[in-house]
């Protein structure tokens, strides 16, 4: 696949980049190159392979997430340890304005 340098102005220009008379031409020809690279994989027989997602047999390993019950005691306990508190829960800074 062989890209002109018009498409690598408008690709820089999507993606925000100055680029020089120097660099489109140099990039021209390399992206146009990976591209032709990339489509060799069209040769490839793939009618007989199944779609995967991953191939590493890995799964997230994750709990439940469930609310337990807190006696008075353990809520008082917790309290007493955070910097800051009310009688409802922890007071943590703002993360957003």
């Amino acid at each position: 696949m062989s890209l002109t340098k018009k498409d690598v102005t408008h690709i820089a220009h999507l993606s925000r980049l100055s680029l020089t008379d120097g660099e489109i031409g140099v990039f021209t020809e390399q992206i146009s190159s990976v591209l032709s690279y990339v489509k060799t994989l069209d040769e490839v027989e793939t009618d007989h392979v199944a779609p995967t997602a991953q191939v590493t047999g890995l799964t997230n390993v994750v709990r439940s997430d469930a609310v337990h019950a807190c006696t008075e005691n353990m809520r008082n306990n917790l309290l007493a340890q955070a910097k800051v508190a009310d009688t409802h829960g922890v007071m943590v800074p703002k993360v957003f304005d």
